[in-house]
């Protein structure tokens, strides 16, 4: 019937079209990923990180000198356990990275521990040293 032949070669249009069809693309998936997720982002972004800093606050009200202590001890037992997760993650442990040290000992390992004996021998205040600061700490 003689109509208009519309050619869709175009690299003007191809390249407007490909451009606001890719970042209208993302918002949408966005804007679905977070309509899927609303009740966790809700329960890990404001709930459950509001119960943790109150149990806290209370730690540090009832356990005062404790609490920097505790804070240490759970923040280096954190940094480890990440670390060897990630270290499993890799394969950089495995059967092969772990038999160099449990199963062969360091020769050296008994003079380190004799030295370390004979100086807390010598130096008996290394043991009751913490313990100072602690209490004072405590009072």
């Amino acid at each position: 019937m003689g109509g208009v032949n519309i050619n869709e070669d175009i690299v003007i249009d191809k390249s407007i079209h490909k451009y606001i069809n890719s970042h209208s693309a993302v918002l949408k998936r966005y804007m679905a990923d977070i309509g899927k997720a609303w009740p966790v982002l809700i329960v890990c972004g404001g709930i459950l990180p509001l119960f943790l800093s109150v149990i806290w606050l209370l730690m540090i009200r009832h356990f005062v000198a404790a609490m920097p202590w505790i804070t240490v001890v759970f923040f280096d037992l954190l940094i480890v356990s990440v670390t060897m997760f990630y270290y499993l993650k890799v394969g950089w442990i495995g059967n092969d990275a772990i038999t160099p040290i449990i199963g062969e000992h360091d020769p050296y390992i008994h003079i380190y521990g004799r030295v370390a004996a004979k100086v807390i021998g010598e130096v008996q205040a290394l043991i009751v040293f913490p313990i100072i600061p602690y209490g004072i700490l405590a009072v």
